[in-house]
């Protein structure tokens, strides 16, 4: 109690609570893209599980059932798994990136 009382009084925000939510931005951030490739993967899961319950276990075309199309365009988004892995990778890089270029703006910013 006694150091709280020596120490001045600042009115706004300080260069601390600036770091400090900007540090809880980008946990957010991370929490997002985490979610994002949560939904991506079990959205796959549902569709692959529907999928098998109506075209039935796999034969050689011989079902009655429409064949369903086995090669989709070659794209990073007809096939989840590989969107998860880039989409990963690539706000991996994103939000580093950010973070270094935030942490180097703000050592300039309020080193002296």
């Amino acid at each position: 109690m006694l150091l709280q009382f020596q120490t001045p009084n600042s009115e706004g925000l300080t260069a601390l609570g600036v770091y400090i939510l900007t540090c809880l931005l980008f946990v957010f951030m991370a929490m997002q893209e985490f979610a994002v490739l949560l939904v991506v993967i079990r959205r796959s899961e549902v569709v692959s599980a529907t999928a098998v319950a109506l075209r039935g276990p796999r034969d050689k075309g011989t079902s009655c059932w429409p064949r369903w199309k086995e090669e989709e365009e070659d794209s990073v988004f007809s096939d989840p798994d590989a969107f998860s892995y880039h989409f990963d990778k690539i706000s991996f890089a994103v939000i580093t990136t950010l973070f270094l270029v935030f942490n180097a703006a703000y050592i300039i910013c309020y080193s002296s």
